[in-house]
């Protein structure tokens, strides 16, 4: 895009000495320069001077006392805006440029060229502009500021060094753009391209479908419609054919040779699968193809490791290293119990993975959502209108949530109001145990009468009291560790059927 270009610091740099010279009152543009190596002003002494500044920065800094190295560069700063009243902007620009060692600079910190050669291919650019009939400097770089998109530029590229470096050039594939080597490798070919999972919004436009994916409130699984499985599938597809054509930026970067190297077998959708079905063969060797000839060379499984050379005394130390500890796996509270028990044992009645089988399970995911919002709600603005913002939220069956709300709210066991006031709703924690770090989330707990409470709410059926009950115990359990008591009270409430089940002191 043009915008990466224009956007490399050396370019952001170069254009705030222009623009300072064409609208010096520009403030944002003119902190930009003072913070800039080239024409520099300490940071604390730039923001003493904006606070005495009413208006313009730069007419502050004319009356303002400065230190001995600011004066000087407001006085070299002047300098080049009187220079631009007599010899131009762009002479008294490339002037600046010059004399602040800038471009002598980008080639001493930079050995590939790059830097250099993209100042002066905005000075060209600039000159070139210039020449234009009808060009205007200030619409040109207020239009950079606004993501300006020159036709000709719209893939605008870093310029190509006047030098050839003896050096490895690291970069992406899309940084590479517009530009060429003799020699190019791509290593890291087995890796899969990394594709969407899955979405939350399908559209299909041609029969006026819309189709939202929730959770399943029992078990915070994704319910995906067949709608969402043929956009997600058309999405990945997309995206391979995006991969491909990188692939092929990637080939045409080399003038003489493509060096590139996988291990294993690759991975579907990979670069090196696709490029095994391409080539004729992937047997060791040469081979013609095309025009040319490829070749293909499988590395020894040589042992790298260090040794003591005969007649040394000592050895070579272990050299530090983390890969050999195994990372903590993650499991969310529902995916622990189901590993927690053989599939002869599951619990009755746990949810099902997979598509709803009637729409009025999407209604209840979203009745369950409803819900939680308000009680999450009700913790930060116990005074809200509940029924008001039931109304907007488009429901069909506004007054049985109403009425659910209610009974929550007006229960004394447990003291719900005292716990929605000054509890923590959506809760969220880490705990580690055994060898897994379980992640889950809380309704709501806190503490009241010198008791610590732990809600969990439940819309669904009562079928799936078994799972809520091996839900809080866990629940309880990082409350307990959190808190450093010996004991919870818990409670499952059914907002929907008004009913409370105290669980126990956990």
């Amino acid at each position: 895009a043009a915008s990466g270009f224009y956007d490399r610091r050396e370019i952001a740099d170069a254009l705030s000495i222009l623009k300072f010279l064409v609208i010096p009152e520009d403030n944002k543009n003119l902190v930009q320069l003072l913070r800039a190596p080239w024409f520099h002003i300490e940071d604390s002494e730039i923001v003493a001077i904006q606070d005495q500044s009413r208006g313009f920065l730069w007419h502050t800094l004319k009356s303002a006392t400065l230190s001995e190295s600011a004066k000087a560069t407001y006085d070299r700063l002047e300098s080049y805006r009187q220079l631009a009243t007599q010899s131009g902007y762009v002479y008294s620009w490339k002037k600046a440029l010059v004399d602040s060692k800038m471009i002598d600079f980008s080639r001493h910190f930079d050995a590939t060229g790059r830097r250099e050669a993209n100042l002066w291919k905005i000075i060209h650019q600039i000159e070139t502009e210039q020449a234009t009939p009808g060009f205007n400097l200030i619409q040109f770089l207020e239009g950079l500021n606004k993501g300006y998109d020159l036709e000709e530029g719209q893939n605008e590229s870093d310029a190509a060094s006047a030098i050839e470096p003896n050096a490895i050039n690291l970069m992406t594939v899309h940084g590479s753009k517009g530009l060429q080597f003799d020699h190019v490798y791509l290593p890291f070919m087995d890796r899969a391209t990394q594709t969407t999972k899955s979405i939350s919004l399908a559209v299909d436009e041609s029969k006026g479908c819309i189709a939202v994916s929730g959770l399943d409130p029992e078990t915070n699984e994704r319910i995906e419609t067949p709608l969402h499985r043929t956009r997600t599938l058309q999405l990945r597809a997309r995206e391979d054919a995006e991969s491909l054509r990188v692939f092929y930026v990637a080939l045409t970067r080399a003038k003489k040779s493509v060096y590139m190297s996988w291990s294993g077998n690759p991975k579907k959708s990979s670069w090196a699968e696709s490029l095994v079905q391409a080539l004729p063969t992937v047997e060791e060797g040469v081979t013609s193809f095309g025009e040319g000839s490829y070749q293909v060379l499988s590395a020894p499984n040589n042992d790298w490791s260090f040794s003591t050379a005969t007649g040394s005394s000592g050895s070579v130390s272990e050299p530090y290293s983390v890969t050999g500890i195994q990372p903590l796996r993650r499991l969310s509270v529902s995916k622990l119990i189901a590993e927690s028990q053989p599939e002869s044992d599951a619990v009755e009645g746990s949810a099902s993975s997979g598509p709803p089988k009637r729409l009025g399970q999407l209604d209840a995911i979203q009745v369950g959502h409803v819900l939680h919002e308000v009680f999450e709600r009700l913790n930060y603005t116990p005074d809200m209108d509940v029924k008001q913002w039931l109304q907007g939220a488009g429901l069909r069956s506004v007054e049985k949530m109403f009425e659910a709300v209610q009974f929550v709210t007006s229960l004394d066991e447990p003291p719900m109001l005292q716990l929605l006031a000054n509890g923590h709703v959506e809760w969220g924690f880490q705990m580690k145990r055994g060898g897994a770090i379980v992640e889950g989330q809380v309704d709501l707990w806190g503490e009241a009468d010198g008791e610590v409470f732990l809600i969990d709410y439940k819309t669904g059926s009562e079928a799936y009291y078994q799972q809520a009950v091996l839900q809080l115990g866990i629940y309880a359990e990082a409350i307990k560790a959190y808190k450093n008591v010996s004991r919870v009270k818990t409670y499952v409430i059914y907002p929907l059927s008004r009913k409370v089940k105290f669980v126990g002191d956990l």
